[in-house]
């Protein structure tokens, strides 16, 4: 008994189970598997304790043993996840009706000692034979599908599908080139460059992180890293890098410029950064004027204290600071009266809105009252002509896009560097 039951719920344990779906398997009995994982089981043993936790867990396992007939097999898979094996099942549908019998289980609240406790939960499922005739495959499958409705916010369950496997192996596989790239030093910077519109020069390079040995975009590899905390390595990489080239341009006789550097929200768990940005500049003898650090209003928003005391020591340490993509998240004009930032960049996508609505006014409008908060104004993702006139007829500071100049390979980008593209 003890070797195929869990001691604490009583359920038949992770090996009682796999027996039990091989011999499904062998009948070639149409079958699902379901696992259950609590979403915020963590949380509750963290505030109230696990003698709590192994309750709720014991009541959960009562009520699971209780609410279905004798088609349904229970077991517990480890810590607070659950497996479920339905038989006789032909259908979508069917399937959703057991899982709607799980929601409504947890749809009341657990009482223990006096104490309501609520559960939310998250479903990955798995069919025989659809999906796979191997028993580890299933549960693996179902496994992955969890793992994917859990970055989902508006689902609870998932069917596995071949789209979600190799979603999830991509994210594995990318995970492991940025592990490798970080060791081996296989990145590389490209720099975008912005023009002021009165003196007409290069006057600031946006430094965008590549793969040296992979095609595959920032926007997919920069939320991975997140994910999983390498972004505070590929920070730092990016920063010292940038300085370091700055350096080496100003060796070779080029005229210093403001190099713009990306900052994530998940950077601000790197709690020596700033240390770390001022140390780089000392050792490369370079003014901390020629650094902006670039913060996005989303940033802001989600982590809305930890991000002015980074600014306020950013700004501290005589670096400046571009509030980035504007007008694409929640920023309000309050906030702005309060940021210490030096420049505001107007998101393509803002632009473009207000052009499309044929609401031009609106956008000198907005570059004056920027202006007004004592802010440089930056148009980014420019391509046509027309508006960079119009942006530049109507007090713009600074234009970025395709229309002057791609992102640049440092040796492309001395070709290019004291030259007027404006004239």
């Amino acid at each position: 008994h003890q070797a195929n039951h869990d001691p604490l719920t009583g359920l038949a344990n992770r090996r009682k189970f796999m027996k039990k779906l091989k011999d499904v398997l062998k009948k070639k009995t149409k079958a699902a598997v379901i696992l259950l994982d609590f979403d915020n089981f963590k949380e509750i043993n963290d505030t109230v304790g696990h003698v709590y936790g192994d309750q709720l867990l014991k009541k959960f396992s009562q009520l699971l043993l209780s609410s279905f007939n004798d088609n349904v097999f229970v077991a517990r898979y480890g810590g607070d996840e659950f497996l479920l094996l339905i038989e006789n099942i032909n259908s979508k549908e069917e399937i959703e009706k057991y899982i709607k019998k799980l929601k409504e289980i947890v749809s009341e609240p657990f009482l223990i000692d006096k104490n309501e406790f609520y559960l939310d939960f998250s479903l990955g499922i798995s069919c025989y034979p659809k999906d796979s005739s191997n028993s580890y495959e299933l549960i693996t499958m179902a496994d992955t599908a969890m793992y994917q409705v859990k970055e989902l916010s508006n689902k609870y369950y998932l069917f596995y599908t071949s789209e979600i496997f190799n979603k999830i192996k991509d994210k594995k596989i990318i995970r492991e080139i940025l592990r490798r790239a970080v060791k081996n030093n296989a990145f590389e910077l490209k720099y975008q460059p912005q023009f002021n519109t009165q003196t007409e020069e290069i006057e600031c390079l946006e430094a965008l992180i590549r793969l040296k040995d992979y095609n595959i975009s920032p926007g997919k590899f920069i939320p991975i890293a997140e994910e999983t905390g390498l972004i505070i390595d590929i920070g730092r990489w990016v920063t010292k890098r940038a300085i370091n080239q700055l350096k080496e341009l100003r060796d070779q006789g080029f005229k210093e410029k403001r190099i713009a550097i990306n900052f994530s929200g998940e950077q601000l768990n790197d709690k020596n950064y700033v240390d770390f940005l001022q140390k780089s500049l000392k050792e490369n003898n370079i003014n901390p004027e020629f650094i902006e650090i670039e913060i996005t209003e989303n940033v802001l928003i989600e982590h809305k204290q930890e991000s002015l005391d980074f600014l306020e020591k950013i700004k501290n340490a005589g670096v400046k600071i571009a509030l980035d993509d504007f007008g694409t998240g929640y920023s309000s004009f309050s906030q702005l009266t309060f940021l210490p930032a030096d420049y505001i960049k107007l998101d393509k996508v803002l632009i473009e809105r207000f052009i499309s609505g044929e609401k031009l006014n609106s956008i000198k409008s907005l570059i004056n009252l920027i202006h007004n908060l004592d802010l440089k104004v930056v148009a980014e993702g420019i391509e046509e002509y027309d508006l960079f006139k119009f942006l530049e007829e109507n007090g713009c500071d600074y234009i970025q896009g395709y229309l002057f100049s791609r992102p640049l390979k440092v040796e492309e980008l001395k070709k290019v560097y004291d030259k007027n593209y404006l004239s």
